[in-house]
């Protein structure tokens, strides 16, 4: 699957924040309270959202300090291990592991790996894969008889699949993927029922990403998400044996917790349908 809202000529958003001298007056990108102790260690005074002001003796360091902030959440986030070349980071505030940035694949090669997939909608595997989130859709548009429900696969990839299986039971969907279903006038309708299934682990930058998500929905519109969860992958030696982040493309892991900030941060409520399939709703 595709992160749909990857655009190749997004301007680049920087995730860190450089400290050059004491009581520096610092303009933060994102708008969100820094929380996290370590950062606090060095940061006993805070003064948010605008500025930070930094108090602190630099006089020890000979170069300048290098602050990573989460790309979802905003918040400071620390080192938490190194596969090969890729250095992730996780946020104590959301629990999102995300890869640094200067390590996310460049668009040719994330785009080459995309296409390495081989999602036919006719494989019975791959049907399988998805049923935990085709079934909870089918279910759920039973209930909207005598409706047309408008549904969104966002991020559908190559072989676009919930649409196939949804079309056999006669609920028309319509498919968006940035590479391979790149039809702008996609974003500009709202929708009752939105899935993204395998999608949201390539966000490159979360918090813009999850809301154009978001913004697809109607006023009462319901959005369900499958990715693969960290829960069961949370400490170094088990995150650094998950087949999961192989993928170079995958730069975002969710933890439960992460959605659950989320839904929270969007004022959904959230139900959690299996160990990786997310159901937002109004």
């Amino acid at each position: 699957m595709v992160s749909p809202s990857r655009s190749h000529h997004e301007p680049f958003i920087p995730s860190i924040v450089q400290i050059k001298k004491p009581s520096q007056k610092i303009s933060l990108i994102q708008e969100k309270r820094i929380t996290t102790p370590y950062f606090l260690k060095k940061c006993p005074s805070l003064y948010t959202p605008q500025h930070v002001t930094i108090i602190y003796d630099f006089a020890c360091y000979q170069s300048e300090i290098v602050m990573p902030f989460c790309r979802l959440c905003s918040s400071a986030v620390v080192f938490f291990c190194q596969y090969k070349d890729r250095e992730y980071y996780r946020c104590s505030a959301c629990s999102l592991i995300q890869l640094k940035r200067e390590h996310c694949p460049s668009p040719a090669d994330e785009e080459a790996e995309y296409r390495l997939h081989n999602n036919d909608p006719y494989d019975n595997g791959y049907r399988k894969f998805l049923s935990p989130v085709t079934h909870l859709m089918l279910k759920w548009l039973e209930k909207q008889e005598n409706t047309k429900p408008y549904i969104l696969d966002f991020g559908a990839g190559s072989g676009p699949t919930i649409s196939v299986v949804l079309e056999e039971q006669g609920w028309p969907v319509t498919n968006y993927d940035p590479i391979f279903y790149p039809e702008i006038s996609t974003l500009d309708k709202k929708y009752d029922l939105i899935s993204s299934t395998e999608v949201v682990e390539h966000f490159f930058v979360p918090h813009k990403s999850w809301k154009q998500l978001f913004s697809l929905r109607k006023q009462n519109g319901h959005v369900v998400v499958m990715t693969q969860c960290s829960d069961a992958y949370f400490t170094e030696t088990d995150f650094l044996n998950w087949r999961y982040i192989r993928e170079k493309s995958h730069v975002a892991f969710y933890h439960s917790q992460t959605m659950s900030w989320i839904a929270k941060e969007y004022g959904l409520r959230l139900k959690k349908l299996s160990p990786n399939v997310f159901w937002f709703s109004p």
